[in-house]
């Protein structure tokens, strides 16, 4: 069983992981989006790697899971492949704990944002700065409410 295309794919997702963390630390919001696009394929990618790899191990005679994964580990494996799984599982693991810093800074520039928006509804007396078609509701309001 070649596990490779899989633990490279897990490595691609790690690093797109620290990227959006250094995107969001030093504020560069723009590059976020294709960011965010390549981890979506990575993640598709690692799904489909994982659902090939429990067909195989099903055809192999093990459980189509992650516990049949182990077993088979343990009874075919080379060390060296053990050993890139068990590398694998760790980015996975570290992965998870940077998705979620990522979570709280994200959540971190929302409410930078909303107090942003609180600020700038509270000087121009003016609740609603955009209207549903996302077109600035009173220019003339806004601007008189600069000027004042």
């Amino acid at each position: 069983m070649n596990i490779a295309p899989e633990t490279k794919a897990i490595d691609l997702l790690l690093n797109l992981l620290e990227q959006e963390q250094q995107s969001l630390i030093t504020g560069h919001i723009q590059s976020m989006s294709q960011i965010i696009e390549q981890k979506s394929k990575a993640l598709l990618d690692i799904n489909q790697f994982a659902h090939q790899r429990y067909k195989t191990l099903i055809h192999l005679g093990f459980k189509g899971n992650e516990e049949g994964m182990q077993q088979w580990l343990n009874k075919h494996a080379t060390k060296s492949v053990q050993s890139a799984w068990l590398a694998a599982q760790q980015a996975l693991v570290k992965g998870k704990e940077l998705n979620r810093i990522n979570g709280i800074l994200i959540n971190k520039h929302m409410q930078r944002t909303q107090q942003m928006l609180n600020v700038i509804q509270q000087k121009t007396g003016n609740n609603t700065l955009y209207g549903a078609n996302g077109q600035a509701t009173s220019q003339v309001r806004l601007r008189n409410a600069i000027v004042s």
